[in-house]
């Protein structure tokens, strides 16, 4: 990439950034990265069960045979 598109790129984030850190305060962002945290907890949750059923079904098919 060359310079004067890095150039272009980071102005444009801190232009970005400037214009998101006009209407998201402190409170907002501590609460997007809440309720980010939640789903992450349980996507992990239901895949922990669905490898505990995956395992269980396991277990019944090899003890039928």
């Amino acid at each position: 990439m060359a310079e004067y598109e890095k150039d272009y790129v980071l102005r444009q984030t801190k232009l970005m950034v400037k214009g998101l850190g006009a209407f998201l305060d402190k409170d907002s962002v501590d609460e997007i990265l809440s309720l980010d945290q939640e789903d992450s907890d349980k996507d992990l949750e239901r895949k922990q069960q669905s490898d505990e059923q995956k395992m269980k079904a396991n277990e019944k098919k090899q003890s039928k045979e």
